[in-house]
């Protein structure tokens, strides 16, 4: 896959990346462990359970409109263009 051979300044495509996730509390668990600045986090606000638990519940609610069938869909769209 890549960018389509374009004659203009700039070339734009959407794409769809897609994760798999047995539930949404799984899918927190997974990001806490593996990516640094929210392990980061849950490190510092382990102290504070009240916190550490809005934060997750916030977490888990910005994720559920793309959480569908088991998979949470994290889209984008990449760019090109050429220097001038």
């Amino acid at each position: 896959m890549g960018l389509p051979k374009s004659k203009s300044s700039q070339a734009f495509q959407n794409d769809d990346g897609t994760y798999l996730a047995l539930s949404l509390t799984r899918y927190s668990w997974f990001i806490e462990a593996s990516i640094g600045p929210a392990r980061k986090v849950v490190e510092r606000l382990a102290s504070t359970p009240d916190r550490l638990g809005r934060i997750r519940a916030d977490f888990e609610s910005l994720v559920t409109p793309y959480y569908v069938d088991n998979q949470v869909h994290q889209g984008c769209v990449l760019t090109r263009a050429n220097a001038r």
